[in-house]
């Protein structure tokens, strides 16, 4: 209260209880356009240049993921498979992987083990988000959940997408 100039008082009655009340004084803040505009800028993360790799054998959910993508101008790599996405990622370096968990070859969990096994850290540490459509088993209840970042449930809205690629472009900024 004192860093704020403020004062916090109180009445009590026995049996009938306590009423806090406080006051606190703030400089009064103006805005015109120019300053709405460049707040809102600096809410936004910047997303285009993130590197994503799409591990899904599913060929109409890749041509969705990727119509969305280019929304915010990102191409992302494919692999139709789990040893397809272990391979890719031991060629190329990462930002983001989403991983479909039900793949033939080698399913996302595994290719996700051995992501992580990865000897290069840059490589081990990507960001692995699940893609799944799968209830009958929560994800959150899975044994192989530590190998992943997060997930994203199938179907999902653009705009739960666009929150996922937010995240890791934050945190990729942070490091």
């Amino acid at each position: 209260m004192d860093l704020h100039g403020g004062e916090l008082t109180f009445v009590t009655a026995e049996g009938v209880g306590t009423v806090f009340s406080f006051e606190l004084s703030f400089p009064e803040i103006y805005f015109d356009d120019r300053t709405e505009v460049s707040m809102r800028e600096n809410l936004e993360i910047e997303i285009g240049n993130l590197r994503i790799l799409i591990a899904e054998d599913n060929p109409i959910n890749v041509l969705v993921l990727q119509k969305t993508l280019i929304r915010w101008g990102l191409v992302a790599d494919v692999a139709e498979n789990g040893l397809a996405a272990l391979n890719a990622v031991s060629e190329k370096s990462y930002d983001l992987i989403f991983m479909d968990i039900n793949m033939p070859v080698m399913g996302g969990f595994e290719a996700s083990r051995q992501i992580r096994a990865l000897r290069d850290p840059e490589k081990s540490k990507v960001c692995i988000y699940a893609l799944t459509a799968s209830i009958g088993m929560s994800i959150e209840e899975h044994p192989e959940l530590r190998y992943l970042d997060d997930y994203l449930l199938k179907p999902f809205s653009p705009e739960q997408l666009k929150l996922k690629l937010e995240q890791v472009a934050r945190a990729r900024q942070s490091t």
